[in-house]
This record gives C-alpha cells, sequence and structure tokens, in this order.
C-alpha cells in the first residue's frame, strides 16, 4: 500500500519537474549540491548556480526558489540542510531582486510554517535551527525588506525567541564556558530583552 503512495507521489513530482533548460539547469546543480554523499556543503555547485541565478535575474530567481521548495520538500535532513545551504548562499551573493521575490515566495511562508509547526516534528531540529538562523539573519541584514523583519518579530512574539536565544547559546558553547552564559540568555530571554 505505502509502496503505490509512493510511487504516485514520485510520478506527481516528477510532473511538477524541470520544465525546460533554466530548471534544468537549475535543477540539475541543486541536485548535486544536495547529494546525500556529500560530508558538507559542494561551495563550487553553490556558486556556479549564484553565477547562473545572476547572468539573468528576472527569469532564474522563481525558477530557483521553486526547485529549492521541492528539494526541501525531501524527507532526508541531510538534502534539507544542504538544500538550504544552498539558498542561503544565493541569498548572500545574488542579484537583490532574489531578496524581493524570496520575501513574496511560497518557499518562505512554507519556511515560517515548519518553524511555527511544533505540534509534529515534520522537520529535524537541526533544520529548525537552520531556517531559525536564515530568519534571523535576513531580518538583520535585509531588514529594509519589512517581510523578513516582520517574519522575525511575529517569532519572536510567538515565543520562538527562546529557541532563537538557544541557538545562539549551543553555537557559542564550543567557544567558551557555557554556564555565566546560559544564565544571561535566560534572564534575557525571559526579561524579553535582545542581547
Amino acid at each position: 500500500m505505502f509502496s503505490a503512495f509512493r510511487e504516485r507521489m514520485g510520478e506527481r513530482l516528477k510532473a511538477l519537474g524541470p520544465k525546460d533548460e533554466a530548471d534544468k539547469a537549475i535543477a540539475a546543480l541543486i541536485d548535486k549540491g544536495t547529494n546525500e554523499e556529500l560530508l558538507g556543503p559542494d561551495w563550487q555547485s553553490s556558486f556556479e548556480l549564484v553565477d547562473l541565478v545572476n547572468s539573468q535575474p528576472q527569469i532564474m530567481c522563481e525558477k530557483l526558489l521553486r526547485t529549492v521548495n521541492r528539494t526541501i520538500a525531501r524527507p532526508n535532513t541531510k538534502v534539507q540542510l544542504l538544500a538550504l545551504s544552498m539558498l542561503d548562499t544565493c541569498v548572500r551573493n545574488c542579484h537583490p531582486l532574489l531578496h524581493t521575490t524570496l520575501a513574496n515566495s511560497l518557499i518562505w511562508s512554507d519556511m515560517v510554517k515548519l518553524v511555527q509547526d511544533t505540534s509534529v516534528s515534520r522537520i529535524d531540529d537541526e533544520v529548525r535551527d537552520k531556517i531559525l538562523a536564515m530568519i534571523e539573519d535576513y531580518a538583520r541584514s535585509l531588514g529594509h525588506l519589512p517581510t523578513f523583519k516582520d517574519t522575525y518579530e511575529s517569532l519572536v512574539v510567538r515565543g520562538h525567541a527562546g529557541h532563537l536565544y538557544y541557538i545562539e547559546f549551543r553555537r557559542l558553547v564550543g567557544m567558551t564556558n557555557g554556564c555565566w552564559l546560559m544564565q544571561k540568555l535566560h534572564c534575557c530571554a525571559s526579561a524579553g530583552v535582545n542581547s
């Protein structure tokens, strides 16, 4: 029963797959950069993707986001993290049109929904942490676009700020004694202060 469902879903995903040469080029680079056998991000594929998107941003931005969204929907945590890393590399290095397109895209709303949905473990904590870190980074660096700042502020209001402090704590624990830092973060989180 499950295998029949899996086959039907596979056929539907193929139907949603690449339609033209640009879609195929983006899909090929993302497939290469999200290979399960990679030990970490494939920077060559990521920067080839940046170059491809920058070559025709009006056409490529939407195609990139659609392909990355399909990749993040895969059930493999490693593939999801690699796809998010490729997206982050593109956001940081591509034409500003990508920022506007991302702010108004389905992938952005899907990422926010994944972070907010704590009722069921649909995503791994590491993927959730990566998405939260991206949301915070984009709110700071792309704050001129209200979508990014509003998204971050709404997560803080809804109580995800403690999770953001926890991410920062986990990142800094390797560099310093975590006892005083944990105490500081707990006090700041309970007082609603950004440290």
